[in-house]
């Protein structure tokens, strides 16, 4: 009861009775002139019941929608890109009917097909609302959408000539649409065109149409008095419609009517029927994202496509044309501060009211003007796709726009939309293999595994780390992509000022897929690894991407060309193993004693003192040093072995992020900022390390200070020297 008090107090229920009656005018108009566009030639006969079945559409579609709208402020009516479409349908039924069937015939025929596509289109909304794959359309090229919507804008414009003139525009209708009586309706109606729409694109008020609206139709009238001209004489030029039958528009079809259908024909208009269903699919989601936009909140996208697909489904069973959400009549309340479902209530019952109690109204409605309305339309989408895009497109994609606008006006939407699609397709190949797959391309230079390694063993693989080659790949490879990237490890083989390649990395975090063309281009890849002897290493490839690379990239070679790894750390340890293997270094790991290594670390004391605070301890492969989560004890330097760090996260899984060798110091973190032990070490062979307790380094700080400070400024050197090799890394990456 208290929203009913709301809604019946006179501030808030003025403003939006007023807003829905304007948007209820504007409606009749528009529809209107959707309904002449498409009841002309052989069914001009019936244009009064055609109006009628297209107004009835348009109320139900408006009513349904603005009460299951997941927006309380929408507006729906028919709309013009279905409608162009049907327009075309209407005149192609006319023809191939025309010579076997009675205008009757022709005109249920096409209100059939228009009435059909419509519950199909609704239909398809439902199914699409209904399991959430409305988000699908929106993968259509955007060059795709302007050029179809540039396309409306050229048929909307034969449409509103032909509404104007009752002259469909041909060439071989050119020297007929020249005459001074059509010339004159044509520039009246363009004219109007062209104030509607500078008056649009530079104010956003709700009076701003009606006004114009008003203003044509008083010079209108006025002409005709200044003129001299009847009533009479201006409906035999052609300046008015005719007198519509005294029982209005409302005529409802009978059973009897399908009788006289033509079923073989609608048939033969699949491939139309099936344009309206994708254009109006595209349409919709396009309006209900504009408004998400405007208004700045989130729209039920899957709900609307059902709400609007009930509203078809049952105006389609009239007779009516596709109709959905109105992008601006949506908007313009709530920029107002105007919302509520009783706007678009309103709106429908203004419908109501010119279809039951109307015609006679309608039939002092200037023809210009309902043309120049259409006009109107024409002009928007043409400046929009054609002028506006200019600035925001890249010229090939411009291009495109006027491409499937040409085949439209030429030779017919479907030919354009598929042109359109497939030159959208080589567009996108050509743009994406610019792009290319190759993310960064780096070295055992400059980026070395997490085996936190000695000295001597750095600066040995800092020197021959060009023999490893690493490229990260990223996004979809397919034959283009590939291509690159097999002319980029080309080029790396030939590069005479680096040393010879001996270890290629490909790695795969980054990939999403590949297609089967791209499989070739792998295949040469591991044949320039055999001729050229270089091994190949995979990282980071996935099981259905090994899967996908197929029995013909793994020949007998692959357990000495080709080797994969789960990431490329793996990967790059591995590849400097076998450097360090191949020079014989890996044997000299122990010969260097910890108190050795730190004389020549800590120079500036006698490292003897620290050797004394150290406590030595010999380990197994597997003992753990230390558990992730416990209290700290101190820190161990290692003499020899090799000993890793890994991380349990909370889903369980264990992650290695280090290996230290000899030489190394792990546990300095929980030492110094006396947190819980980060991670879990664990020795990975036999080993011979070095621990320095807590109580034993505070200890050395009350009794050596000269030691403590020297040794304080080595931990400082080394957590430095590691944060600067994993800055470097990340960079690389």
């Amino acid at each position: 009861m208290s929203h009913l008090r709301q809604l019946l107090q006179l501030n808030y229920l003025l403003p939006i009775l007023t807003l829905g009656i304007v948007h209820g005018i504007l409606s009749v108009i528009s529809q209107m002139s959707l309904a002449i566009m498409i009841f002309s030639g052989p069914a001009s006969h019936y244009l009064s019941h055609g109006i009628g079945l297209i107004l009835f559409g348009g109320m139900v579609v408006g009513l349904v929608t603005t009460l299951l709208s997941s927006f309380s402020g929408t507006v729906a009516l028919s709309q013009e890109n279905p409608a162009a479409v049907a327009s075309i349908m209407a005149v192609h039924l006319g023809v191939i009917m025309a010579t076997h069937a009675t205008p009757e015939e022709i005109f249920l025929t096409i209100v059939v097909t228009i009435g059909l596509s419509s519950i199909l289109t609704g239909i398809l909304f439902v199914m699409l609302g209904h399991f959430n794959l409305g988000i699908l359309v929106r993968f259509i090229p955007y060059p795709v959408i302007g050029g179809f919507l540039a396309g409306t804008g050229w048929l909307l414009f034969k449409g509103g000539i032909h509404v104007i003139t009752d002259i469909p525009v041909s060439l071989s209708e050119l020297s007929s649409l020249c005459q001074v009586d059509n010339l004159i309706k044509c520039l009246s109606g363009l004219v109007f065109a062209v104030l509607l729409v500078v008056a649009g694109r530079r104010s956003k008020h709700l009076l701003t149409m009606p006004f114009l609206l008003c203003i044509a139709v008083g010079v209108f009238y006025l002409v005709l008095w200044f003129t001299e001209t009847s009533l009479a004489q201006a409906r035999h030029h052609g300046w008015l419609l005719m007198p519509f039958p005294g029982h209005g528009f409302w005529q409802p079809l009978s059973s009897s009517d399908f009788a006289q259908v033509n079923w073989l024909a609608i048939a033969g208009e699949a491939d139309h029927i099936g344009v309206i269903l994708l254009i109006s699919t595209l349409n919709l989601l396009l309006n209900v994202s504009g408004m998400e936009l405007a208004l700045k909140q989130e729209v039920d996208l899957n709900r609307e496509l059902q709400a609007a697909g009930i509203a078809n489904i049952v105006g389609g069973m009239s007779g009516g044309t596709v109709g959905f959400h109105s992008l601006s009549k949506s908007t313009l309340g709530p920029k107002m501060n105007i919302n509520g479902r009783l706007i678009g209530l309103f709106s429908a019952f203004v419908v109501g009211l010119i279809l039951f109690f109307g015609a006679p109204l309608v039939a002092y409605f200037p023809k210009p003007i309902l043309g120049g309305l259409l006009l109107y339309l024409s002009l928007s989408f043409l400046l929009e796709w054609l002028y506006d895009t200019w600035f925001k497109l890249s010229k090939a994609e411009y291009l495109l726009i006027w491409l499937i606008l040409v085949l439209i006006s030429t030779v017919g939407i479907l030919a354009g939309m598929c042109v359109g699609f497939i030159m959208a397709t080589i567009l996108f190949i050509i743009e994406y293999s610019r792009i290319g797959i190759i993310k960064g391309v780096l070295s055992g230079t400059t980026y070395q595994s997490n085996v936190e390694r000695s000295i001597e063993h750095r600066h040995l693989l800092f020197k021959e780390g060009e023999q490893i080659s690493i490229l990260l790949l990223h996004g979809f490879i397919f034959f283009g992509t590939a291509n690159k990237l097999l002319n980029q490890i080309r080029f790396r083989l030939g590069a005479t000022h680096l040393v010879a390649l001996r270890y290629l990395i490909l790695d795969f975090r980054a990939v999403t897929g590949f297609d089967s063309s791209a499989l070739h281009s792998f295949v040469k890849i591991r044949q320039l690894a055999v001729t050229k002897n270089f091994t190949l290493i995979l990282t980071h490839l996935s099981v259905p991407l090994q899967y996908q690379l197929g029995e013909e990239f793994y020949l007998e070679e692959r357990d000495t060309v080709v080797k994969f790894f789960a990431d490329l750390d793996d990967g790059v340890t591995w590849c400097e193993e076998q450097i360090l293997r191949s020079e014989n270094a890996l044997e000299s790991e122990t010969s260097t004693s910890l108190e050795m290594l730190l004389r020549v670390l800590i120079p500036e004391v006698n490292v003897s003192r620290l050797m004394h605070r150290l406590e030595q301890r010999k380990v197994g492969k597997d003992y753990h040093l230390m558990r992730q989560g416990e209290a700290s004890q101190g820190m161990f330097f290692i003499e020899s072995g090799q000993v890793r760090a890994q991380i349990k996260t909370v889903t369980g899984e264990v992650t290695r992020i280090r290996v230290l060798s000899a030489g190394s110091i792990v546990g300095d973190l929980g030492l110094y900022l006396g947190v819980p032990i980060t991670a879990t070490v664990i020795a990975e062979k036999p080993s011979v390390l070095y621990h320095l307790s807590i109580n034993a380094l505070r200890q050395m700080e009350r009794e050596d200070t000269e030691l403590a400070s020297a040794f304080h400024k080595f931990i400082v050197r080394t957590l430095g020297e590691r944060l600067m090799n994993m800055n470097k890394c990340w960079i690389q990456l």
